[in-house]
């Protein structure tokens, strides 16, 4: 999978998480309620690829708003 996820996703997150997934994969940061529930509910969900580009999404914003 992309993102490294190999486990099970419970119902409840299955929508949420397929959300994020779909976002990031379109150059789309995260919100900060998102970013929330990744490192608290969703913690089992949030690998280390996923990580890596939700801060490359951020970096790239940063980076404009810069330039």
């Amino acid at each position: 999978m992309r993102y490294e996820l190999d486990q099970f996703i419970d119902r409840q997150f299955f929508a949420r998480l397929m959300d994020t997934f779909h976002r990031l994969a379109g150059g789309t940061r995260l919100s900060d309620d998102d970013i929330l529930w990744l490192t608290t509910e969703g913690t089992n969900y949030c690998t280390e690829i996923l990580q890596t580009s939700s801060h490359e999404r951020e970096a790239e914003f940063y980076a404009a708003e810069y330039n």
